[in-house]
């Protein structure tokens, strides 16, 4: 058995997230192909338009995809009213001139934006109906030969039906599978013969999320699963493209930890490699980070990739724009930094560490690989 070529990313179509994608050389996206999260497109009114954004993207290369199941915040009328009230108490306490009253033009405008919120709401809950939002997921993924949907894990009867959708129109479809998620594991596992009916049209994606710290159980919990599908799909099994997604970038603050990680997933790829032929997946942005750390602010931090550690460097600043200047200018001084690659975010160091602050987004950190 053996590591398979191929880079699989998981990344969402939010901005920061995918131009470290669209800023990649042509070689290196011929070499990807990317699991897409829809997210909600500029102002749009439903998915469709954020999957046409993204295979426009893509420049006619291919990508599995699936959707952001979180509904937009709206703010009613009512609630803009009592948050412009609250303003001008704080405004008023602090001896400030009061705001000038938003003009008809700006509260239609916000109206309007309402309206949009609404109707991409109602597009999300379209997609999430048990009964027939699958088939309107499929049929919209359908319609753009680029893409390979994600089926959505309800039960049996909905998994083989969705399965059955891809395999009549003569499509591709992947089944994400969290490791971590005992029912998704034996809901995956009770339509294995209809796996092997479509192996060779199935991308199997073994999620293990974050493995901080844990990259032992999230082996076991992986070798289970592809041993019980193998069992079940029987002489086929090698056919099936399995990509094995997981992160283990800690999702705590910064400077609790070492300020040099190793990268678990590659751990987790050699071993469970040396048993089953997979493709390596990991999370092409950094994990949320809890709420409890979100309040307390944030600290400026460059990272520097190489073969199998991170190396961070974090300035403890909170919320030091120039403090990523500091930072990459001691990513620099690291040796390490001299078998650096020549790519985008090497040179993102250089600008930064000279002042510039264009590359900063707390969205999307900064790896670089060496």
């Amino acid at each position: 058995m053996a590591v398979k070529k191929g880079y699989f990313p998981s990344i969402s179509t939010r901005v920061g997230e995918f131009l470290a994608y669209d800023l990649c050389d042509a070689a290196i996206k011929d070499a990807m192909m990317p699991i897409v999260t829809l997210t909600r497109y500029e102002e749009t009114e439903s998915f469709a338009d954020a999957a046409h954004a993204l295979v426009g993207g893509l420049d006619g290369r291919p990508a599995i995809v699936d959707f952001d199941a979180k509904p937009r915040i709206v703010t009613s009328a009512a609630e803009a009213v009592e948050r412009r009230r609250r303003a001008a108490i704080r405004r008023a306490a602090a001896g400030q001139n009061p705001a000038r009253p938003r003009s008809e033009r700006e509260l239609a405008n916000d109206a309007e934006r309402t309206r949009k919120t609404v109707a991409f709401n109602d597009n999300l809950q379209r997609l999430l109906d048990p009964k027939t939002g699958p088939t309107a997921w499929l049929e919209m993924t359908r319609a753009l030969p680029e893409l390979t949907p994600v089926v959505r894990l309800l039960d049996r009867e909905s998994l083989w039906g969705q399965l059955d959708f891809m395999s009549d129109a003569g499509r591709r479809s992947a089944i994400r599978v969290r490791v971590d998620e005992r029912l998704e594991v034996d809901l995956v596992v009770s339509v294995a013969e209809i796996i092997r009916s479509n192996v060779g049209s199935i991308d199997l994606i073994v999620d293990a999320d974050n493995i901080w710290g844990r990259s032992d159980l999230a082996l076991a919990k992986a070798s289970s699963l592809l041993e019980r599908l193998e069992t079940e799909i029987g002489d086929r099994f090698a056919e099936l493209r399995i990509i094995l997604l997981s992160t283990s970038f800690p999702k705590v603050a910064l400077k609790t930890v070492p300020n040099v990680l190793r990268i678990e997933e590659l751990i987790l790829l050699e071993n469970l490699g040396r048993r089953f032929d997979v493709h390596f997946g990991d999370y092409g942005s950094l994990p949320n980070r809890t709420e409890d750390v979100i309040a307390r602010g944030w600290f400026p931090h460059v990272d520097l990739v190489t073969r199998d550690r991170w190396h961070i460097e974090l300035i403890e600043v909170n919320r030091s724009a120039a403090g990523y200047i500091a930072a990459a200018g001691a990513i620099r001084a690291k040796p390490e930094w001299r078998e650096r690659a020549d790519c985008w975010g090497a040179g993102s160091s250089i600008r930064s560490r000279r002042g510039s602050r264009l590359s900063k987004a707390r969205s999307s950190p900064i790896h670089h690989h060496g």
